[in-house]
């Protein structure tokens, strides 16, 4: 994940270096899934669904991976603070 972040953005903040580490992992590990036997019977068969969210902590937005979109989506909106 780190390598193919480096590549795909050489000019990022180490923050934004971070968080497409985290979501590259998670899809990392979906396409994994997708290759065992058992899930991919299981797939097919239409009897289960893969999911890849993403919990953004200082914002506290939920976050699915949508295909059609290749992004992560708001699934639960960010917390706003009013100004004091």
């Amino acid at each position: 994940a780190r390598q193919q972040v480096l590549s795909q953005m050489p000019a990022a903040s180490l923050a934004e270096h971070r968080r497409a580490c985290e979501q590259a992992s998670i899809l990392i590990s979906l396409r994994n899934l997708e290759r065992l036997p058992c899930v991919q019977r299981r797939l097919q068969a239409g009897d289960l669904t893969l999911h890849g969210w993403y919990f953004d902590l200082v914002a506290g937005a939920l976050l699915a991976y949508s295909a059609r979109a290749d992004a992560f989506l708001p699934i639960v909106c960010p917390l706003f603070t009013e100004p004091a």
